[in-house]
Formats: C-alpha cells, structure tokens, sequence
C-alpha cells in the first residue's frame, strides 16, 4: 500500500502558518546539552496503524497554538484514542523563536515524567498569553507542576541540564528531510497534501484511512 503524507499549509489567517526566518534575521542561541539523553517521541493511539501522523510544532509559534486548540482535541479521541491512527508528536523549534526550544525541551521532560499531554496543555497556554515576551525556566516549573509533575527538582536539573536537545535536533532533521518550511505542519504517512480548514484536515483523514482498508 502506497503511503500518504500530509505536510499542513495553513494558507487561512486562522491557520497563517510560522515560518523560519531568513538568514538575516536575528535568531536566539542554540542551547547545550550538559547532560545528553535520548528519548522516544511522544506516540498516541495503535503503533500498527495503518495511517500515522506526525505533527511538527513550536510551542512559541501561535499558528500551533491555534492547531493545538482547533484540530488535536478531535485527533485524539476520535482518531488516535479511537486506534485508528498512530499519532506522533515531534517538535520544531523555529531558531527566531527564544522561548521555543527551551520549550520544547521542557516537553520532553514532562514526557519522561509522564505528563507530556498535560505539560503540552499548559505549555501552549502560558504562550499564547506571552505575544513573543520571554518564559523563563521558573515558569516552566510552574507549568510542570499544575500539570502534575511531583519531582520538579528533577524536572527543574532536566531543564537547567538541556537532557533531550538531541530528541530536538533529530527532530528537527526529519522534518528538514521532509521539506518542512512552516509549523505546525502534519503528515500522514509519504504523500503530500494542503487544507485549508479543520473541516477538510479531517475529511482528508477520513478519505485517507477509507484508503487504507
């Protein structure tokens, strides 16, 4: 069976999509791992699917902001919770966004600590109220811990410490092998398709796993 992809253009004000800036711009300092650990990406619903979909983020980014609230509420209990797909979540931290990897690297310690849905929840939240202002690694903590994290100071150390730069970055590079130019963007398996509504995102997955039967 051939394989579908979904890369997500957002072509919509609703769904304006964050693009990496240009080479002129002013990007924020890479982070460095003083502790380097690996972790799998956060997966959802049936491994064996026969359709799965990868969402690429940023936290930062408010066009993932708006998917998060918009279309993930849906994909996962009508889809992923369902066993219809396998639902994986990687991240992509735009370089023009200062908040975005360290945002991204607090996910993965929630993952760790087995709140990644929780943390996600509060993540988005906390920077949908910031309009690009700094997060600082304290109010992390306090994401973390109103998503019920017990051990902060192991997840403040997994912080401070950058434990999964490397999930990040081999994130980072699927998705550049994929010929990501914006978050969010998602794909279903190898075959590229654009929508434009949160109604025609899901017609398109609902025609794709009629497919795969």
């Amino acid at each position: 069976m051939k394989k579908l992809i979904l890369a997500a253009t957002f072509a919509s004000l609703v769904f304006a999509s964050c693009t990496p800036a240009s080479p002129t711009s002013t990007l924020t300092a890479p982070r460095v791992s003083t502790e380097a650990k690996d972790i799998e990406s956060p997966a959802f619903g049936k491994a064996e699917a026969k359709v799965e979909v990868k969402i690429f983020s940023d936290y930062q980014c408010p066009a993932c902001q708006r998917f998060h609230s918009l279309i993930e509420p849906k994909l996962r209990s009508e889809y992923a919770d369902a066993g219809k797909i396998s639902l994986v979540y990687k991240n992509y931290p735009l370089p023009q966004h200062q908040n975005a990897e360290g945002d991204a690297v607090a996910g993965m310690c929630a993952l760790s600590m087995g709140k990644y849905l929780e943390f996600s929840e509060g993540m988005y939240a906390l920077e949908g109220t910031k309009t690009n202002a700094d997060v600082t690694d304290a109010e992390r903590i306090e994401v973390a811990k109103a998503a019920g994290i017990a051990d902060l100071a192991e997840f403040g150390k997994c912080l401070s410490e950058n434990w999964y730069l490397s999930r990040i970055s081999k994130d980072r590079a699927e998705g550049d092998r994929l010929g990501l130019d914006h978050t969010p963007s998602a794909y279903f398996n190898d075959q590229i398709v654009d929508f434009k509504s949160v109604e025609e995102f899901f017609a398109i997955l609902d025609a794709s796993l009629s497919a795969a039967k």
